[in-house]
């Protein structure tokens, strides 16, 4: 007998790999190494240095989202019986 897996579960698992990969960006970002009788203005230093990489975590995120967002635009599209929840994943609550 082979092994067959349905859409739903397929749905579920892409969902998954989506939501670890946008998880583990933010493992990249690096603590900024400051001494604890540092004052806040090298506090603030060292994370206005951290700027790009910041700006490069929030614009990844933005742009795996949208990957996310779209993939789930399409299976409504694709399954119009089955009700997608406002397109997020969220089950509707209307009857």
């Amino acid at each position: 007998m082979p092994l067959t897996l349905g859409k739903s579960r397929i749905e579920a698992l892409s969902d998954g790999v989506f939501a670890i990969a946008m998880t583990l960006l933010v493992l990249k970002l690096d603590v900024p190494e400051v001494m604890h009788h540092s004052s806040n203005e090298a506090m603030l230093q060292q994370l206005l240095a951290m700027g790009p990489v910041f700006v490069t975590y929030i614009v990844t995120f933005l742009i795996a989202g949208g990957f996310w967002f779209r993939k789930r635009s399409v299976e409504a599209v694709l399954n119009p019986g089955k009700r997608h929840g406002r397109g997020f994943g969220f089950p509707d609550t209307e009857g």
